[in-house]
Parts: C-alpha cells; sequence; structure tokens
C-alpha cells in the first residue's frame, strides 16, 4: 500500500511557504528581523566599549519638562515642516498621496527631492550649530519618517542611508575634526559611522517606518497612525542612543521634546496629505458631475437631431391630409 507524505499545518515548511505568500507577514517578519539585528549591534557595542548599565535614577532625575528644549526642538523642525509644505503643492507629491498604484518613477523623484530637502535641511542644522552657536536637540531624521511614510520601505532605506552618511559626515566636521585628522579611512568609519546607532538608527527607522506604513496602506494618513509612528520613532532612537553611548543624561532630558514636536509635525504632514486628497477628490467629484451633464446634453442633442429627421415635409404633408 503506497503512502505518501503530508505536511503537518505547523511545518516549518508551510509556516515558511505562508510567510513568503502573505505580504502583511513579510512585513511585519522584516520589521522584527530590522529590529532584532539592530538590538544585536547594540549588545556588541556595549560589549566593545565596557559600558556601564544605565541607572534607573539616572533617567529619572533627567526626565523633565524644558521649555527651552521645546523651543530649539519647533525651531529645528520648522524648516523640514515649512520645506514639506511646499513640496506638498507639486503634482508629484498629488498623486503619491491619492494614487492607488504608485508609478516606480515617480517613487524615484521623491526619493530625489526627499534627499534634496535633507540635504538643505543638514546645511541649516549645520550652519546654525557652527556658526550661530546653536544646540541640536533633534536628530535630524524627520524626512527619513515623512520618506517611509510616502515611500514604503525602499524610499525609507535610502533616504537613511543617506542620511546615516551625513549627519555622521557632519557630527565630524562639527565636533571631531582635529580627533580625525589622523584617523584612516576605516577608523573613522568603524569609530564615527557603524559604532554610532544615534546615526545608524536613522536606516533602521527609515526601513521600518516604511515597512509599517506598507502595512497600514491608506491608514497610514490618519493622525492616530503618525502620532504612533512619531513615538515609536523618538523613543527608539533615542533608546538605541542611551543603550550603546555616552551622555545618557543629554539623551533622556531630550526625549520628550523630540517625542511632542515631531508628533504634532507629523499629524501636521499627515493632515496635509488628507487635505490634497480632500481636494483631489472633490475635483473627480466635480468632473464625474462635468462628464455626467456632457453625456446627459449630448443624449438630448441626439434626440433632438432624431426627432428632426422625422419632421420633413412629406411628413407634414400627410399629416395635414389624414
Amino acid at each position: 500500500m503506497a503512502t505518501t507524505n503530508q505536511e503537518t499545518p505547523f511545518s516549518a515548511d508551510s509556516l515558511l511557504v505562508r510567510w513568503l505568500a502573505s505580504p502583511r507577514l513579510r512585513r511585519q517578519g522584516s520589521i522584527l528581523i530590522a529590529t532584532l539585528l539592530m538590538l544585536l549591534l547594540l549588545s556588541f557595542l556595549r560589549w566593545n566599549f565596557d559600558l556601564q548599565p544605565l541607572e534607573a535614577s539616572l533617567l529619572a532625575e533627567n526626565f523633565d519638562f524644558e521649555p527651552y528644549l521645546f523651543g530649539v526642538a519647533f525651531q529645528e523642525l520648522l524648516v523640514p515642516i515649512v520645506l514639506l509644505f511646499l513640496f506638498s503643492r507639486t503634482p508629484l507629491f498629488r498623486r503619491l498621496v491619492t494614487s492607488e498604484k504608485r508609478e516606480p518613477a515617480d517613487t524615484l523623484k521623491l526619493i530625489l527631492a526627499l534627499i534634496v530637502l535633507q540635504l538643505l535641511f543638514g546645511l541649516y542644522r549645520f550652519g546654525f550649530t557652527r556658526f550661530l552657536d546653536g544646540s541640536q536637540v533633534s536628530f535630524g531624521f524627520f524626512f527619513v519618517i515623512v520618506a517611509g511614510l510616502l515611500g514604503g520601505w525602499p524610499a525609507g532605506l535610502i533616504l537613511g542611508l543617506f542620511s546615516f552618511v551625513l549627519m555622521g559626515g557632519m557630527d565630524i566636521l562639527l565636533f571631531h575634526t582635529a580627533e580625525t585628522a589622523n584617523l584612516s579611512f576605516a577608523d573613522i568609519l568603524f569609530d564615527y559611522f557603524l559604532f554610532r546607532p544615534r546615526v545608524l538608527g536613522a536606516i533602521w527607522l527609515g526601513t521600518v517606518i516604511g515597512l509599517w506604513a506598507e502595512l497600514l496602506g491608506a491608514r497610514r494618513y490618519l493622525p492616530a497612525n503618525a502620532l504612533r509612528m512619531a513615538i515609536v520613532a523618538e523613543v527608539s532612537i533615542v533608546a538605541f542612543a542611551m543603550l550603546s553611548e555616552w551622555g545618557a543624561e543629554w539623551y533622556v532630558t531630550i526625549l520628550l521634546p523630540n517625542v511632542v514636536i515631531t508628533s504634532l509635525a507629523l499629524i501636521f504632514f499627515v493632515m496635509t496629505a488628507q487635505s490634497v486628497q480632500a481636494e483631489a477628490g472633490r475635483q473627480q467629484a466635480d468632473q464625474a458631475r462635468l462628464e455626467l451633464a456632457q453625456a446627459e446634453l449630448a443624449l438630448t442633442q441626439a434626440k433632438l437631431t432624431a426627432l428632426r429627421a422625422q419632421i420633413n415635409p412629406h411628413f407634414l404633408f400627410n399629416s395635414i391630409n389624414t
């Protein structure tokens, strides 16, 4: 009697097939994998630098309300908000937030546009810190969040990589020029980029926010979801920095301003997207009504033409003599 090998419902092969076949499960699994890789890196950094465990009392003492830091954070994010508002007036932005199927060319244009905006934002932060002797409160990754929100994980990943290079380079130019003058390229790469989760976190952030936005679909533009994204983004980046870099007191101090200001900024951005969607919906409705009116007018004209064809001299003569 022949026997057949049947997969059990919970076998490894069947679970893998289900995971590969389900876009939702793939995205959820990718978020988990990206986060685990980041945590492994943090563990390695703590071991490599022999960092001491964080003390709960240290966190409680420095978690406070500082109005000045709120003002600085607002000032820093005001620039990207203005730039994004101007970007929202473009046909590209309109297509991105209203089209159900996105063209690859539009995604590429989005990435290039956000790279330019991130570069302008980075230059503003550089000038503000270098020449005006200002302090940086935000991490400068707002455009990375927007890239993931608008373009999914590919756009978020690319903007994260660009910000990783940009912010790391500006960090060296601002604070560590003398220290890096005699270092090799490999030492600079490892010490100021790969071993800086505050900078490396931009890659994780863009990827995870992009995957999350794809899971949400059209619901990504709801203010409640924007609030969740902003909180997760800021808490995660601050946690990465606290767990593997020195200066944990400062990161605890800037946590609340970053969470509040980034949340408000991202909510404003998604409400702008909703406004563009509503305007596009009204225009589509007006266009549909216009097309319906034109169709009704064409039908009426066709009926009149047919009626005129019937009313001819022979028809009138026959009607009079009957």
